[in-house]
């Protein structure tokens, strides 16, 4: 009975926790894609964050470190959100609305590099293994009592 209700109380504790609390949004460096930035930060690109509305995008942009957005439009770029860069026709302008298509992996090839850095959603690898080892950590307990 108890390991039943450690069971549940774990399962239950691990998916009450907020998704968006294991994603860091990243404004990534000229040519990389959301795949590449997110893994060499330890961590995997979260197809399901992505903005889709205006003030989802605004929410992110306003916590993303190092953003500076002097503008924000929806853009038309199936890899959005990215931000303009200087040499590109509208420095410093965020464009967030992407296609419906994945986004983490590719378009640097189909969009010169030098106008845009992409905005990406990483997902922490070590949150999902700490969450993994407090389940295990539960259970051990449990058969131990």
């Amino acid at each position: 009975m108890v390991l039943a209700t450690l069971l549940a109380a774990s399962a239950w504790a691990v998916a009450a926790e907020p998704a968006e609390s294991l994603v860091e949004w990243v404004v990534g460096a000229r040519d990389a894609d959301c795949e590449t930035v997110c893994a060499g930060l330890d961590s995997e690109c979260d197809e399901g964050s992505w903005p889709s509305s205006p003030q989802d995008w605004e929410a992110i942009a306003s916590s993303t470190s190092g953003l500076l957005c002097v503008a924000s439009a929806p853009g038309g770029w199936l890899h959005n959100p990215s931000i303009c860069t200087e040499g590109g026709p509208a420095p410093g302008v965020c464009f967030w609305d992407g296609g419906g298509a994945p986004r983490c992996r590719g378009g640097m090839g189909e969009f010169p590099s030098i106008v845009a850095r992409r905005i990406c959603p990483c997902r922490h690898k070590e949150a999902k293994e700490d969450s993994a080892a407090a389940v295990m950590s539960l259970l051990n307990a449990a058969a131990g009592s």
